[in-house]
């Protein structure tokens, strides 16, 4: 048995009764975000911050007297949403903007109730990503959730889509090799072939490099496992594909920095670099780049999530989100080797947002959140137990119910519109 699980039964102490709370309410956010569309639209959003700052409220109250496992981590997640708040009394459109910043107001709680999870519960709950990419790739089949060939599943986005299969398929990987059944070959070869059906070229690329660096990892029978599974599932999905549409091989023959996206997002990254120029101290606040870019055409997102946040929130936004990623990773450093799939996932979820829209997708931003904090989780000397007194804890539970009526009463704001 490897390190990685021998730290397991180290003594950092997980409360049983906490952790489980923690552990549904975690598989909860996939399972309910996999149906809701990755919580992309308004009142989804607004529901799930009331429904995590309830639930986390509700973990307080029931796991009292046992001490928080909070990082300065957890402070630089606080910092980066505190600035997109901070930015709603600037911003060109104060409505746009607290929708962003209640947007990204659902990560705090997110890495909280990550942070009470044991290695053991980490990797169980990563486990069900397999699944959930499983269940979209079915979803979509089944309903034909498909638009110009292209599978969207619940999604109503390829190449989101694509982002959760790939990981999905990689943590299937990841649960065969831990001896967690032969079922997860499967779901690997049906996310391979709900990822070709995408027909997402950038993805498929990263997706490509990230197989490509855990075959240099790989030896003996675990290799040709990999090569066979790949060399396998590769087949299955491009016939499927090929008899569903050639649509899908006419974008891979395309694969290119000329490629039609590409040459609209360039222009959108232009505009974007042209616009930072003149306001990158404090922004535009959240939602900018829809209200001040270029008026003879529009998009909402930028497409770029680097320069979109220092376009929004300025560059003090952008290097509180950096900080949110490298913390763990210098925290962390000692023990990388043990955690090296969790840093090909995040190495992966940050080059495609480079240029595109996922951490649009509270679902995806999840994800990234989740791979973090199990990083932080290998680093011992950041999870001594913060003890507050019984005052302190009421107000942060009292704090965590008026968050959640706050952005219950948002959403229904948003329904009656």
């Amino acid at each position: 048995m490897s390190k990685e699980y021998d730290m397991k039964n180290s003594t950092q102490e997980h409360s049983p009764r906490n952790e489980k709370i923690a552990f549904v309410i975690l598989s909860a956010f996939l399972w309910i975000g996999a149906v809701c569309a990755g919580y992309f639209f308004e009142v989804a959003f607004l529901l799930l911050d009331a429904g995590l700052f309830l639930g986390l409220a509700i973990w307080l109250w029931l796991g009292r007297g046992t001490g928080l496992r909070i990082t300065i981590w957890h402070g630089y997640i606080a910092a980066f949403i505190g600035i997109y708040w901070i930015s709603c009394l600037y911003a060109s459109d104060a409505s746009a903007a607290i929708q962003e910043a209640s947007k990204f107001s659902n990560l705090l709680p997110l890495a909280i109730l990550a942070s009470s999870l044991s290695i053991g519960k980490f990797d169980s709950l990563l486990r069900q990503w397999a699944w959930v990419g499983a269940f979209l790739t079915v979803w979509g089949w089944m309903f034909e959730l498909f638009r110009n060939g292209r599978l969207e599943s619940t999604l109503g986005y390829a190449n989101s889509l694509a982002v959760l299969l790939a990981a999905g398929a990689y943590l299937s990987w990841k649960a065969f090799r831990e001896n967690h059944g032969k079922i997860y070959i499967g779901l690997l070869v049906l996310q391979l072939v709900g990822l070709v059906q995408t027909g997402s070229r950038s993805v498929l690329v990263l997706f490509a490099v990230i197989c490509c660096v855990e075959l240099v990892r790989l030896r003996g029978k675990a290799l040709f496992a990999l090569l066979g599974i790949l060399a396998g599932g590769a087949a299955i999905a491009v016939g499927l594909a090929n008899s569903y549409s050639t649509e899908i091989f006419r974008r891979f023959s395309e694969i290119s920095w000329n490629a039609p996206e590409l040459q609209l997002r360039r222009q959108y990254w232009s505009d974007g670099l042209n616009l930072l120029k003149e306001h990158w101290v404090a922004g535009l606040g959240g939602g900018g780049w829809a209200v001040e870019h270029s008026s003879w055409y529009y998009v909402k997102y930028l497409h770029q999530f680097y320069l979109q946040v220092a376009l929004e929130v300025g560059i003090v936004g952008l290097i509180a989100f950096l900080l949110v990623v490298f913390a763990p990773a210098y925290r962390s450093r000692e023990t990388v080797l043990h955690a090296g799939f969790v840093w090909l996932l995040v190495g992966f979820l940050l080059l495609h947002v480079a240029v595109d829209i996922d951490f649009e997708y509270p679902l995806c931003f999840g994800l990234l959140v989740l791979l973090l904090a199990r990083a932080e989780s290998l680093n011992s000397l950041s999870w001594s137990g913060l003890q507050i007194n019984r005052f302190m804890r009421l107000c942060v539970i009292f704090g965590g119910i008026l968050l959640a009526v706050a952005f219950s009463i948002l959403s229904v704001q948003h329904i009656s519109v």
